[in-house]
């Protein structure tokens, strides 16, 4: 279960980096639905990050990217932000 505290709260805190607190919860409350929708949890930190993944897909779809540039650079932003978390690294500002 470590694996799943750990990547729900870098997904977190990427989002509420980038969005807010307010898109942060909601984002956090759609990551807990998709793993209410999985048969059996994932035994890994990389099937995790397709529950993150799917988490993030609603995000995008929710903050209305306007277009396909603009989608890419939320979903870079993300994956940057949760690269460095997962590292350790500190959050830039």
């Amino acid at each position: 279960m470590k694996a799943a505290e750990q990547e729900l709260a870098s997904f977190f805190n990427a989002v509420k980096q980038l969005f807010g607190r307010e898109q942060a919860e909601l984002s956090a409350k759609y990551w807990l639905d998709e793993v209410a929708r999985i048969d059996d949890l994932p035994s890994s930190a990389r099937d995790w990050r397709s529950v993150t993944v799917k988490a993030s897909a609603r995000l995008a779809i929710r903050v209305n990217a306007s277009s396909l540039s603009a989608e890419f650079k939320v979903s870079k932003s993300l994956f940057t932000i949760l690269m460095r978390d997962m590292a350790g690294e500190p959050a830039k500002r």
